[in-house]
């Protein structure tokens, strides 16, 4: 009836606790927050993060991860840096994200405030338990743009968002 289970289980048994732990979450400084984030984002920084901070997970759902969560229901876990856009090259975000197994989240990029995608990120959504999401940047090429890339609370139940890559690609 539950064909993923056992796998679940399996991974949950050999993993550092699985995912959304509570046992002693300990407070990290923004500093180590954003070395944390480095792991999967190279050139960005967090802010607003909620429970647990940032947490790297050397094996989630058979993939390298950092874990973030939304600092409330209305403040959301936010990953941001500023892009100058190429003008000759076709200029994409790509993100590889996935959700706790008991929960959803949505997902929105904005560049300079302006909402570029939006999506809940379920297990329904995710084919292979990974999201593979791409946003074209191209029409703001010779640009230099705020990119934001949001964890945002849905339904505030297992908000967890784990990020396995966030790049951005020009050909």
């Amino acid at each position: 009836k539950y064909p993923k289970l056992t796998g679940f289980v399996a991974r949950r048994l050999l993993s550092d606790g699985g995912a959304g732990n509570q046992n002693s979450p300990k407070q990290q400084s923004a500093s180590e927050q954003n070395k944390t984030l480095q792991r999967v984002a190279a050139g960005f920084k967090v802010q607003n993060v909620g429970e647990r901070g940032v947490v790297y997970h050397p094996a989630f759902r058979n993939r390298t991860a950092v874990q973030t969560h939304p600092l409330n229901r209305e403040t959301p876990c936010v990953l941001y840096r500023a892009v100058d856009v190429p003008t000759n090259a076709k200029t994409e975000l790509k993100i590889s994200v996935s959700h706790h197994p008991h929960g959803d989240w949505q997902l929105r990029v904005l560049a300079d405030k302006e909402v570029l995608k939006q999506q809940i990120v379920r297990s329904s959504a995710v084919d292979e338990e990974w999201l593979e999401v791409t946003v074209d940047l191209s029409r703001f090429a010779g640009q230099k743009i705020e990119l934001s890339i949001e964890n945002r609370a849905n339904d505030w139940k297992n908000e967890w968002a784990y990020w396995h890559a966030i790049q951005i690609v020009s050909d």
